[in-house]
C-alpha cells in the first residue's frame, strides 16, 4: 500500500460544489484514470482518503491537498512514477480540477488536517475598495484583540492572524492559522477592515505544515 499527497488546483465550475462532492469528484477521476484504490474496512466500505480543510463555496484554491492510499504491488516494482501518474490523473479529471504535484508518503503517518498549521489568502476585492485600505490593515494589525461571533461562540480573530501584505490597491495577501482549534477566515478579516465580505474574490493559494511535514 502505498499514500500519496495531492496538490491541485479548485477553479472554475468545480467552485461551486461542496466539500463532499469534492470528494465524490476525486473518487470517480481516480476510477477513470484505472489507480487501484484502498478501501475503508467495515459493512460500508469507501475510498481511503484524507482531505485538507475544505474550501467554502465560490473561493479558488491554487494548492489544495488531498491523501489517498493505492495498492500498488511495490514488491514487484509495478509502481508507476508520480508523474505518470500526475499525468493519468490530470487526464481524467474534469475541468475546474488540475493536480499540480504528487509525492509519497509513508502510509501510516500524521493525517493531513493534522499537520497543517497556516494558509495563505489572497483577497481581491470588487468594485471600488476604499482608499485607505493600507492604513486600516495597519489599525487592525494593532489592535491587541478583535473580538467576534463565529456560530454563535465568541472568539478572537487576532491571534488568528499571522501576517496581511496589500499587494494593490484592491488587494492583500494574508496568512491566518488553519487548525483544527484555531482556523482564520479572510472574509472575516475583510469584514473587520470594514470591506462587505461578498464584495471580494478569495483564492486560497498554499497550505503551510508543520516542520518536517
Amino acid at each position: 500500500m502505498i499514500r500519496y499527497r495531492i496538490t491541485f488546483s479548485k477553479f472554475g465550475p468545480l467552485r461551486y460544489i461542496s466539500h463532499l462532492e469534492l470528494q465524490r469528484v476525486w473518487s470517480r477521476v481516480l476510477l477513470r484514470a484505472k489507480i487501484p484504490l484502498t478501501y475503508t474496512q467495515g459493512f460500508h466500505p469507501t475510498i481511503k482518503m484524507g482531505v485538507a480543510w475544505p474550501l467554502p463555496l465560490g473561493w479558488t484554491g491554487e494548492a489544495e491537498l488531498i491523501d489517498f492510499w493505492f495498492e500498488y504491488p511495490t514488491e514487484r516494482g509495478e509502481n508507476p512514477l508520480p508523474e505518470e501518474l500526475q499525468d493519468r490523473i490530470d487526464r481524467a479529471a474534469p475541468d475546474g480540477l488540475r493536480a499540480t504535484g504528487l509525492r509519497t508518503l509513508e502510509p501510516y503517518g500524521h493525517a493531513l488536517t493534522t499537520v497543517i498549521d497556516t494558509a495563505d489568502y489572497l483577497v481581491e476585492i470588487d468594485g471600488d475598495a476604499p482608499s485607505d485600505l493600507s492604513a486600516r490593515i495597519e489599525e487592525l494589525l494593532a489592535r491587541p484583540t478583535i473580538e467576534r461571533m463565529r456560530r454563535k461562540r465568541a472568539y478572537d480573530l487576532r491571534p488568528l492572524i499571522e501576517t496581511i501584505e496589500p499587494t494593490g490597491p484592491a488587494s492583500f495577501r494574508t496568512r491566518m492559522a488553519a487548525r483544527d482549534s484555531a482556523m482564520g477566515r479572510p472574509d472575516e478579516l475583510l469584514d473587520e477592515l470594514r470591506v462587505r465580505p461578498g464584495n471580494a474574490a478569495y483564492t486560497r493559494l498554499k497550505f503551510n505544515l508543520l516542520p518536517g511535514e
